[in-house]
């Protein structure tokens, strides 16, 4: 039996647009590059799915993985559609039907082009599928880096001849935006902090320093010196300086004036 892809309406953003419903969260799991998910109220899908969340996801090994849940589940003859689109504008539509198929297809402009069918599965009301990074881009033939943005749309009469009709959408407005490249961290500075230099030994409270010798030492035979300039600076006025010499028991060294 023919299915049809069916988009109502869809906005092209790299970023959440406003007024979307209820809160979005971007916690990556562990293994993901990045991740998001958008929750939608229920009992607003008269009676067809009733999205309750959309989730999405890329991993470190470049799979784009989307999930979402209704309420109700998805019937005979409904479907949900996720829309994805690229940084440049492409369009691709992964459908999902109520028999288990899911499809991959791009919009050519004036339609939508089957390509493949795509990995899938549910788990009671909620529908899963993935598909890689590659895949995607070689079906749009547009680059789907640094970023893709993303909505889920329900509808009822998925099957021809009937024409599909919307009943549901997450987000409700604008899309929710998903990183397909890991960030970078920023780069981390060393700094070197060179140690304070040492004190300045004080210069004493004379005006100018405490006194201290000027000395000159020639080494004579026998173990002997002998000083030939010996002076005492810094004497305070009114002062006087004594001098003195002896011989050291440890060294034998004698000195003489």
């Amino acid at each position: 039996m023919r299915r049809y892809l069916w988009l109502v309406a869809i906005t092209v953003a790299l970023f959440l647009g406003a007024g979307a419903a209820l809160a979005t969260t971007n916690d990556s799991p562990p293994g993901a590059i990045s991740s998001a998910s958008q929750a939608d109220p229920t009992g607003d899908a008269g009676s067809g799915p009733d999205i309750t969340s959309l989730t999405a996801s890329v991993s470190t090994a470049g799979i784009l993985t989307l999930s979402v849940t209704a309420a109700n589940g998805v019937g005979n003859d409904q479907s949900v559609q996720f829309f994805i689109t690229t940084p440049s504008g492409g369009e691709l539509d992964i459908a999902q039907f109520d028999d288990g198929e899911s499809l991959l297809s791009v919009w050519t402009g004036s339609d939508w082009q089957s390509i493949h069918g795509v990995s899938a599965s549910h788990t009671g009301n909620t529908f899963t599928v993935s598909d890689s990074l590659s895949d995607l881009q070689d079906a749009v033939h547009t680059p789907v880096q640094p970023a893709l943005s993303v909505s889920v749309n329900s509808y009822i009469h998925a099957d021809a001849p009937e024409t599909p009709i919307q009943a549901d959408a997450d987000p409700d407005t604008g899309s929710l935006n998903i990183a397909t490249v890991a960030s970078t961290p920023p780069a981390t500075s060393t700094t070197t902090t060179s140690p304070p230099p040492p004190p300045t030994p004080s210069t004493g409270p004379w005006p100018n320093g405490y006194p201290s010798w000027n000395q000159k030492i020639v080494r004579l035979s026998k173990n002997r010196i002998e000083w030939t300039r010996l002076t005492v600076t810094h004497v305070p006025a009114g002062r006087r300086s004594r001098s003195g010499a002896r011989r050291d028991a440890r060294s034998r060294n004698s000195r003489r004036w």
